[in-house]
């Protein structure tokens, strides 16, 4: 049966001791506010199925064993300001992948499957171990400015009704798992350290505010199918594609438009190691020669220089009989191939008007495909 509490400590009257033992607070509910301002909970604490009807303080609060906040009701304000979850044990704050492996506490905090009526702050919360916030909804505005995850953090089915508050030095050492999350207002990731692996396959979202710089090196691919009758193109086209995609969409709502190209950019290789036939693979690579996948306008340029420069060789060979040491054929031969690619060539040699015409077809489709991507690049 759930209880009630409405005993002076837990109601913010009064200075609460340490907890050097285990603490259960499993289907309480507190009537009033709960404050556990600065409380020690030296080992295992659980607030399973709790339900907090006011407001709830744990700033300063110190959890150094596993902590359980699971399934839990917090109708109004919740406040873990600058909370410690778990200890300090010499952990040196490493982005180094094997340096944390070998340092990875083993510690848990559980807030999965609750639910946060109110406005939420973890500000400069710091959490030693891996912390679980699965399927847990914030339905008004949350804060994690600041904080930070020593272990792994999952927010796997995460929903968040209002502006989400990360970054602005938080950093996750460990692996972030926002795969399935829901982000309706949009959230602040700007300046938030990602140490591992970051999953966001089928999260969505909108006015996402990060730089793709941040997470280009962590985002993982391909993780989140188990099921080995799915062949891997299906999987790529699946989870890959729309997870791109909706991050191009992200950043170029937000103006950042060479974010947007190069998150396009690395799709497109990544879709290129999928084309398994032959036809698909030139075609992929005249899109990139002469278009740049429409994002790079200096490839046709490349191309088309070096166009000029094969033709400038077959211009010296037919019009000069191989007298490639002659500064003056070689010069003439590089004006005529540059004049065949705009316009027409200047000469009377029929080998040369023949090639010339060929050059000249070829200059105006890389001349086409420059002003294309030039134009998409500029026009947006």
């Amino acid at each position: 049966m759930r209880q009630r509490l409405g005993c002076p400590a837990a109601c913010g009257v009064g200075a609460l001791p340490p907890f050097h033992s285990r603490v259960s607070f499993k289907q309480v509910k507190f009537e009033k506010i709960a404050s556990f301002h600065g409380a020690i909970f030296s080992l295992y604490a659980s607030f399973i199925r709790c339900t907090f009807m006011e407001g709830s303080v744990f700033m300063f609060s110190k959890f150094e064993g596993n902590t359980f906040f699971n399934k839990i009701n917090f109708w109004d304000k919740v406040d873990f300001e600058e909370a410690t979850f778990g200890k300090d044990m010499g952990f040196e704050y490493s982005l180094d992948e094997d340096r944390f492996s070998r340092n990875r506490m083993v510690k848990n905090f559980d807030f999965s499957n609750s639910i946060f009526n109110g406005e939420t702050s973890f500000w400069k919360a710091k959490f030693y171990g891996n912390s679980n916030f699965k399927n847990t909804k914030f339905l008004d505005i949350c804060n994690f400015l600041g904080a930070k995850f020593i272990g792994n953090v999952n927010f796997h089915g995460a929903e968040f009704k209002y502006f989400a508050k990360f970054g602005a030095g938080s950093k996750i050492f460990g692996n972030t798992d926002f795969s399935e999350v829901v982000f309706h207002k949009g959230a602040y990731l700007h300046d938030l350290e990602f140490g591992m692996k970051l999953k966001l396959a089928r999260a969505q979202f909108e006015n996402l505010m990060l730089e793709w710089s941040s997470i280009r090196d962590h985002l993982e691919d391909n993780w989140q199918s188990n099921e080995e009758f799915i062949r891997l193109e299906e999987v790529f086209d699946k989870s890959i594609i729309p997870l791109y995609l909706s991050l191009i969409k992200n950043f170029n709502g937000l103006g950042l438009n060479e974010d947007a190209d190069e998150c396009y950019l690395m799709l497109r290789e990544k879709k290129k190691k999928n084309i398994k036939d032959k036809k698909g693979q030139i075609i992929d690579f005249f899109d990139y020669a002469l278009f740049g996948y429409g994002v790079k306008w200096q490839n046709p340029l490349y191309i088309g220089l070096i166009i000029m420069i094969l033709f400038s060789l077959l211009f010296l060979i037919f019009d000069n009989h191989f007298r490639i040491n002659n500064y003056e054929a070689l010069t003439n031969a590089t004006i005529n191939s540059v004049a065949s690619f705009i316009s027409s060539p200047i000469s009377d040699n029929n080998y040369i008007i023949i090639i010339s015409y060929a050059e000249r077809f070829l200059g105006y489709i890389i001349m086409s495909c420059f002003l294309i991507t030039l134009a998409k690049k500029r026009l947006r």
